[in-house]
């Protein structure tokens, strides 16, 4: 990655947005996002459970998954959460978000660039149960990197993705309504994303009106 940024005569932050003036309004988008991704995966992955059941197929968690269900050991637990809150989201961001999403959509093909991307995204993680989940999410991280211009909005969703599952892997014996939670976080990402979009529309006014103002 990094000889293909040197190829391009530009530098990690300018390549990837880091350098980008709103990283705060990235961040809390990329919050909102998540909040609102969340749920619609979980529902997702149920989903293709039931699916996968119809046709007599066996759901079978992804192995970080198995050993994190059947481990006590605070040191495999820490290692696999470094795993899954940092060195995943940073490296497949970087790959699939950094370089062959904007790698093919500059060569003229937007739709294949965002479905192609998504779906390899999702496959990568061989497992079934968790295709279909993945894949959404790799749509929702190609068009939270459009939205932002900015490489740490979808790394920071990844990260936050992946944080909340690692959470539920670790407390699902516990008698807890998920469905309630999925639908509090809901609301909460619905929250955040549409006061960001409001503070954008109402700076995009402001700055027409300091434009047109000379004029007057």
């Amino acid at each position: 990655m990094h000889l293909i940024v040197r190829g391009r005569q530009s530098d990690w932050g300018r390549a990837f947005g880091f350098t980008s003036p709103r990283q705060l309004s990235a961040v809390l988008m990329a919050l909102g996002v998540t909040l609102i991704v969340l749920p619609i995966a979980w529902y997702l992955g149920f989903l293709s459970v039931q699916v996968m059941e119809m046709f007599r197929l066996r759901a079978v968690p992804q192995p970080s998954i198995q050993v994190l269900q059947t481990t006590v050991a605070a040191g495999s637990q820490v290692f696999l959460a470094f795993l899954a809150v940092v060195v995943a989201p940073v490296t497949e961001e970087l790959l699939f978000r950094g370089i062959l999403y904007p790698f093919i959509k500059q060569r003229g093909y937007p739709r294949l660039a965002l479905w192609g991307t998504a779906v390899l995204f999702g496959a990568l993680h061989l497992n079934l149960m968790t295709f279909v989940p993945l894949t959404f999410l790799g749509l929702v991280l190609a068009w939270l990197y459009d939205t932002t211009d900015n490489l740490l909005a979808p790394i920071f969703a990844h990260s936050l993705f992946n944080t909340a599952n690692f959470l539920r892997v670790i407390v699902e014996n516990l008698n807890w309504n998920w469905m309630t939670i999925g639908f509090g976080t809901l609301l909460a990402g619905c929250a955040v994303v549409g006061f960001l979009i409001y503070l954008r529309k109402r700076k995009g006014t402001e700055r027409l009106e300091a434009q047109r103002s000379p004029d007057e």
